[in-house]
């Protein structure tokens, strides 16, 4: 078996998690904002949660914008990526689904354990990524992505959001 393969078996038997939107809401629900590095380009990140049209649902909306070029009044000119996606609480885990400017659309299966949301995207016949969300005691949010590759996880993206 491949480790796309193995790692995609590990991320589907997720246990039960202990924690859920109904019992415990997201608490980093609102709008985030931070200088990152997107692909070695400097960038500005921002990232908002909010409910969903469903008490069992939550949307997420992450955009990088260009922090080189000037003021527009087209947001799209200085646009350099944007992704959203949509979970469902379900029984044992959150599913939904990643779309993104670049074209991807990805399944997505999360769990909600200790204070951090860690959020598996993808599948193994294409691209396989972990995403995870944790608010930290200052009061910042900690989100870190990494991609499935031959050598193993490789972290893509890590940055602190401060609430806007």
């Amino acid at each position: 078996m491949t480790l796309r393969a193995t790692t995609m078996a590990i991320i589907l038997s997720l246990t039960p998690i202990s924690l859920t939107l109904a019992s415990h809401p997201l608490f980093f629900i609102g709008q985030w904002t931070s200088s990152c590095e997107f692909f070695g380009a400097p960038a500005q990140c921002e990232l908002e949660w909010r409910p969903g049209l469903h008490q069992r649902l939550v949307e997420m909306q992450f955009t990088v914008l260009d922090s080189t070029a000037g003021a527009s009044s087209e947001a799209e000119v200085n646009l350099m990526f944007q992704g959203r996606s949509v979970l469902k609480q379900e029984e044992d885990a959150f599913r939904g689904f990643w779309q993104a400017s670049n074209g991807d659309i990805h399944p997505l299966v999360a769990g909600l354990e200790s204070g951090t949301l860690t959020s598996y995207w993808g599948e193994a016949s294409t691209e396989l990524g972990r995403s995870s969300y944790r608010l930290l005691d200052d009061g910042r949010l900690q989100v870190k992505d990494w991609v499935l590759t031959d050598e193993g996880w490789e972290l893509f993206l890590e940055v602190e959001y401060q609430p806007r």
